[in-house]
């Protein structure tokens, strides 16, 4: 080879090389967020018409936030108890890796025996006879399941843990509201604060109590759906509006958590 060229090969070289198109970067799509919501007729979005409860609009906030796709699992069922979200709902969750997961479930294990009772006390039915004890007998048991709920969803995955309280949908002195309904709720609500708590940091409680306070019953202030049994007192699940506010407060506990902005 001519000593020139020999001289000359290695810039000859590197400008090529230069020169080569480069192809751009493919950038890779952000991961899936996997929220997985159980519980009762609440998340499930009972009697709204469209049938988008909490956890939709939640997980839209979240995809909006955070730039991920997010894919909602909304196993919540109308009617649910705790023993039945333990039971039917998250028999997979070890396998499914959820990075969310919320949890409304206890009405149903409280309040349906309040109502028993206001029955039981109306009819006088010496058979059906109710009192106190009857409302205190159901928290061993919620709190068990609650707990058992809980330790799985702490044990089996990473996720981060929504926990909300109950709301009383009755205004005050309505003749819906039976006398057992505000110490059910209270049983419980401090029942579901208490179990959570054990399971901190990963577990956030979103008290929903005060937040429904002055805008129980149907519209205009209300912000509950008129029931699809339309049968007097059964107007207890919230309205669109009443599942924004719902949406809103766990956003506002869960952005920071998430280190994105509220």
């Amino acid at each position: 080879m001519h000593r020139l060229t020999r001289l000359l090969l290695p810039a000859i070289l590197a400008l090529t090389v230069v020169g080569w198109p480069l192809a751009a970067p493919t950038l890779a799509a952000p991961p899936e967020l996997l929220y997985l919501a159980l519980g009762d007729s609440v998340p499930s979005g009972a009697d709204l018409s469209d049938g988008i409860g909490y956890p939709y609009r939640l997980g839209q906030r979240l995809a909006d936030a955070s730039g991920r796709p997010v894919r909602l699992l909304n196993r919540a069922r109308a009617g649910e108890r705790s023993d039945g979200v333990l039971s039917s709902q998250m028999d997979d969750v070890r396998a499914i890796q959820p990075e969310l997961v919320s949890v409304t479930v206890g009405a149903n294990d409280f309040l349906v025996p309040a109502f028993e009772c206001a029955s039981a006390t109306v009819d006088k039915n010496p058979q059906t006879r109710c009192d106190g004890m009857t409302l205190l007998r159901a928290v061993p048991q919620y709190e068990s399941n609650l707990r058992a709920i809980l330790h799985r969803l702490f044990s089996e995955t990473g996720a981060t843990i929504i926990v909300t309280t109950y709301f009383n949908p009755f205004p005050r002195g309505s003749a819906c509201a039976p006398g057992t309904t505000d110490a059910a709720l209270r049983f419980l609500n401090s029942t579901i604060s208490d179990v959570a708590a054990e399971f901190a940091p990963r577990t956030m409680v979103v008290d929903l109590a005060p937040l429904f306070k002055g805008h129980e019953g149907r519209e205009p202030t209300g912000w509950f759906s008129q029931s699809s049994l339309r049968v007097s007192c059964t107007d207890i699940h919230p309205n669109a509006d009443g599942h924004d506010a719902i949406a809103t407060a766990i956003w506002g506990g869960l952005a920071p958590r998430l280190a994105l902005a509220p």
